[in-house]
C-alpha cells in the first residue's frame, strides 16, 4: 500500500518517533511542541501523512484505546504543521477530519 501514497517516509519516521515518546509520558507537552517546531521547521505534512504515523504507532504495539485517549493531544501538538487541503473524501471519513 505504501507503495502507492504520495508521503513523505523520512517525515512520517521522524513524527512517530515524537508521538512515541509523548504518549509513552517520556516528554511533555512543552518539549513535544519544540521538538516539533525543531524536527518539522519550514515543513509540512499532510493529512495522509499523520494517518499513516497514527497506523506505524498502532504497529508499534499501541492499543487503540491508548492511541485515542491521546490522539487530541497529539492533534492539538502538530496542528501548526498538518497541511489544510481540499479533499473529495467523503464527511466523517477519519482524514477529513484532520483537514
Amino acid at each position: 500500500m505504501k507503495d502507492h501514497l504520495n508521503i513523505n517516509f523520512d517525515l512520517i519516521e521522524k513524527m512517530t518517533k515524537i508521538k512515541k515518546n509523548y504518549i509513552e509520558g517520556n516528554v511533555d507537552v512543552e518539549t513535544t511542541r519544540k521538538l516539533i517546531r525543531e524536527t518539522f521547521k519550514d515543513k509540512k505534512i499532510t493529512p495522509a501523512e499523520f494517518a499513516y504515523s497514527e497506523q506505524k504507532i498502532k504497529d508499534l504495539g499501541f492499543d487503540d484505546a491508548t492511541v485515542h485517549d491521546k490522539m487530541n493531544d497529539v492533534l492539538d501538538l502538530f496542528d501548526e504543521i498538518i497541511e489544510r487541503e481540499d479533499s473529495s473524501l467523503p464527511e466523517g471519513h477519519p482524514i477529513k477530519k484532520l483537514i
